[in-house]
């Protein structure tokens, strides 16, 4: 009985909530460089190795973020990605009209069209307190029109199954950023063409120079020399360690500058905001008490059996 019921919610209302299982779920925008939204110093990959990562573009303009598939109809990503900014600093939610997401490719201005799934956005969902003050909350969540194909191009990304208090010890090695952003500071060459990966190493809150950032919620990532670094057009996208999505591309000075790593979200520390946003924005055109009414409705018949 108890399987039955199981079936029919997945059936009535196929939301997938946050975990951090692989098979079960799982800024750097084109901005101006004073808040740089930003991969510089890595390599050309394929997205087989990063089958999770979308690129989200705009409606006539292409590539505009990166992001990661986490669960059915729900795309992560950062919420300045989604948000237009206002002369007094406050923000409202872009149209999702605006927006769609190519899933599956390695080049998106050429991709395979084998492997390459497109799909509309019905809703934003950036975090209501996000602040682009200090960047703080820099996460949100694309809504898709219509699930993708999950297949080898395509897979929800894993993400950690909790708060990781010694997460600086855990990662000791080089970390991965990932994206479709520029590949040199300053110039369009390479924007939203390839994916590009780079490994970079975390920076204890301690050891990191850069300002305003708030160690519970965010984090840094790079080299003290510079050269490496995400860049304009890979907000939005992950920073995984070990293969778990860690981060969210969301700020920095620049690119690839000494003494400038870039800022990321710490995914570890939204796992409850994401977890209740996919649940309360669940993909179905069934409400939520209707799913109540007829899980009741079995549970009494099965009951008086």
């Amino acid at each position: 009985m108890l399987f039955a019921v199981v079936v029919l919610i997945s059936y009535i209302y196929p939301i997938s909530l946050v975990t951090g299982d692989e098979t079960s779920m799982s800024s750097r925008e084109l901005m101006t460089d004073e808040v740089a939204v930003r991969i510089v110093g890595g390599e050309i990959s394929s997205i087989k190795n990063y089958p999770f990562i979308v690129s989200v573009q705009r409606r006539h303009f292409s590539h505009s973020c990166g992001g990661t598939y986490v669960a059915c109809r729900f795309v992560l990503s950062a919420a300045h990605c989604m948000v237009r900014r206002l002369f007094d600093g406050t923000w409202i939610a872009e149209n999702p009209r605006q927006f769609y997401v190519i899933a599956g490719a390695t080049y998106v201005y050429l991709p395979s069209w084998g492997s390459m799934q497109m799909e509309l956005i019905d809703k934003t969902l950036p975090h209501a307190e996000f602040r682009f003050s200090d960047m703080r909350n820099d996460i949100g969540l694309f809504r898709l029109k219509r699930p993708l194909h999950r297949n080898a191009y395509v897979q929800f990304v894993a993400l950690p199954p909790a708060y990781i208090t010694d997460m600086f010890k855990i990662y000791t090695e080089d970390c991965v950023a990932a994206g479709w952003g520029r590949h040199i500071p300053g110039s369009n060459q390479g924007s939203g063409t390839y994916l590009r990966h780079v490994r970079i190493p975390l920076i204890s809150p301690e050891k990191c120079p850069m300002p305003k950032v708030h160690k519970e919620e965010q984090l840094c990532a790079g080299l003290p020399e510079g050269g490496r670094d995400a860049c304009q057009g890979d907000s939005g996208g992950p920073l995984l360690c070990n293969g778990t999505q860690v981060g969210i591309v969301s700020w920095g000075e620049s690119c690839a500058r000494p003494n400038s790593p870039g800022v990321y979200s710490r995914v570890d520390f939204y796992l409850q905001w994401l977890n209740e946003t996919i649940f309360l924005n669940g993909a179905s055109k069934y409400s939520f008490q209707y799913v109540i009414t007829i899980i009741l409705t079995l549970y009494c018949q099965y009951l008086l059996i």
